[in-house]
């Protein structure tokens, strides 16, 4: 019984592999929890994958070294992983830096969505890297350790028979996949002109398609895509979309410098009455029964028209707006009746809302 045709198994190593990811992602949400920022749902269910996808390459590019590398003459164990990782050693931090440098700059986005995804993705990524070539390359050195010493891969308590001895300076067969992609799919691929030709025009045919499809991609998140199957929010959104297919709700901002407290200003935002007839809500009135130029499925409704309506008053127990007279700057509750409470604008004074918008603003 040859020494090759028992099973080595790097398994401690391949699950380590697998707990980096995790301790990385833990170590990513602590310390931006820490700095204060806010976690969302994507941070938590896409990262760890995210993470896994592109820290597991380094993983196999240093295990399938140690495993096709032959041990040379006189070479401790030590010196043989330090030869290896000296080879390899550049390709991984290559790949982690052009990794970590991509989400740093998606950090520069805008949109805080997109910001904190790439700062938490950058420092997982570095976090995961660093773990690869401190403890993870450790535990690699362990486990050779064990394999020199004739060791199971599980059990590590219990010694291989004496007759199977590794000798040095052979060198381990050929897996299968490495034999099928050096024996027939590298010579199938480039071994003809014909070969190399339809190839390079099915990638350019495809990537034509790619550019052609591109003004077809609906930009956006579905809210539902970010919820579980059975979660009730879903429904309440399969609802509103089968019902209330009005399309999602518009904001309209109006930049100034005169201030809010000044008539004229009220004037142009406002949309009661005797409000201006060219005022922001009354035109936004006039185009959502405009359906031919304009997608506004109803009329707008404006903050200001709601905080008149608030504080005009109505009898001294149903007004909306009322505070405490002893402490005048906090309100009483509008379904609550205290005679210690009073109307913001006393009744007869009604009519000058616009006087007494100013120092309740």
């Amino acid at each position: 019984k040859q020494w090759y045709q028992r099973r080595v198994a790097i398994t401690a190593g391949g699950l380590a592999g697998v707990l980096f990811v995790l301790l990385s992602v833990v170590c990513s949400l602590g310390i931006f929890s820490y700095a204060g920022y806010k976690s969302t749902v994507i941070v938590m269910e896409v990262i760890p994958f995210l993470v896994l996808a592109v820290g597991v390459d380094n993983i196999f590019i240093l295990v399938q070294a140690i495993q096709r590398d032959v041990k040379q003459t006189d070479e401790s164990t030590d010196e043989q992983i330090a030869r290896i990782f000296s080879q390899v050693g550049p390709s991984m931090l290559l790949s982690a830096s052009s990794e970590v440098i991509a989400f740093a700059c998606g950090s520069l986005s805008t949109q805080p969505a997109v910001h904190d995804f790439s700062l938490y993705a950058s420092v997982a990524v570095f976090i995961n890297f660093m773990l690869q070539v401190t403890v993870f390359l450790v535990l690699l050195y362990l486990d050779k350790k064990r394999e020199n010493g004739e060791r199971a891969d599980v059990l590590c308590c219990v010694t291989a028979s004496n007759d199977i001895q590794i000798p040095q300076g052979v060198a381990r067969p050929k897996s299968p996949l490495y034999l099928f992609v050096s024996k027939f799919w590298v010579p199938a691929l480039l071994g003809s002109v014909i070969v190399r030709f339809l190839v390079m025009s099915l990638f350019g045919l495809s990537f034509c398609l790619s550019i052609v499809a591109i003004p077809h991609l609906e930009i956006g998140l579905d809210q539902q895509l970010a919820l579980p199957k059975d979660s009730y929010v879903g429904t309440y959104l399969d609802a509103i979309g089968k019902y209330l297919e009005v399309g999602a709700p518009v904001y309209f901002v109006v930049e100034h410098n005169s201030p809010i407290q000044e008539p004229a200003m009220q004037n142009e935002i406002c949309g009661g009455t005797g409000c201006n007839i060219y005022s922001m809500v009354s035109l936004l009135n006039v185009y959502s029964h405009l359906p031919e130029y304009t997608r506004l499925a109803q009329p707008p409704n404006s903050w200001i028209d709601d905080y008149f309506q608030w504080l005009v008053p109505t009898d001294e127990f149903n007004s909306c707006c009322r505070y405490l007279k002893s402490e005048p700057f906090t309100f009483c509750p509008s379904t609550d009746i205290f005679d210690d409470c009073d109307m913001c604008i006393k009744k007869e004074k009604s009519t000058d809302c616009d006087s007494a918008l100013i120092p309740l603003l």
